[in-house]
């Protein structure tokens, strides 16, 4: 799903084209969920039955998260009444508007920058409507040429078609990707070994000790991806 539907002009071949992940490499998800988990219990949900049910909506029904969903599951399980419902929902769409409180420190400064000598794509995963919303409001989506939601992982979903379409066309373009999740690095180098692929281990990240078998390089920050960019011809 592309949520900023501009075409792209990519311009001068010369000019590199960088793609980057959202979640846990630009943007503090961990923290973020914390948050989030902060607001249903304020309202009387435990922190065991919010964590089954937010696992039940990426884990059973094998779909990105979805705050409609998420309170559609609780009203079944809890004797909850609409009010308190819709003063979750307020909560956590107040929460939205503020997002740029979770980008990690070293993330605007590389978009600034970056944008400046590359295109910037970003391919996330995500539900449309609420990945869109933390984009939108953290301010970041005027750095981009290209913002591509996908429902479905490399292999599993949409996400590997998405990028094929970003990366096709432009192998004499010098392409990067920046991803923190091994697997999707692991398949997407498989089939596009020309594109550097980049792995950002974020210190307590996610998915930072599963390490990848094909990445071009490791970083621990966007800095040291800045320079790996910059010193490549």
């Amino acid at each position: 799903m592309i949520f900023d539907k501009q075409k792209t002009n990519m311009g001068n071949p010369d000019e590199k084209l960088v793609i980057l992940d959202f979640d846990h490499s630009l943007f503090n998800a961990e923290e973020f969920k914390e948050s989030l988990s902060d607001i249903f219990i304020k309202y009387g949900v435990g922190k065991k039955l919010y964590e089954e049910t937010y696992k039940e909506i990426r884990e059973k029904e094998k779909s990105p998260y979805s705050l409609e969903r998420h309170l559609h599951i609780l009203e079944g399980r809890m004797m909850y009444d609409k009010k308190k419902l819709h003063k979750i929902k307020r909560e956590v769409l107040d929460l939205m508007k503020r997002t740029d409180e979770f980008l990690f420190s070293d993330t605007m400064d590389f978009l600034r920058k970056e944008s400046k000598r590359s295109k910037l794509v970003l391919v996330t995963l995500g539900e449309k409507e609420f990945q869109s919303l933390k984009i939108k409001s953290a301010g970041i989506k005027k750095y981009f040429v290209q913002i591509i939601i996908s429902r479905g992982r490399a292999r599993k979903g949409t996400k590997d078609r998405e990028i094929a379409k970003v990366i096709g066309g432009h192998k004499d373009r010098k392409i990067f990707m920046i991803e923190d999740v091994a697997e999707e690095i692991d398949l997407l180098k498989k089939d596009y070994p020309y594109v550097t692929m980049i792995k950002i281990e974020r210190p307590g990240g996610k998915y930072s000790k599963i390490k990848s078998k094909k990445a071009d390089y490791k970083v621990t920050n966007l800095r040291e991806a800045r320079k790996i960019i910059d010193r490549s011809k």
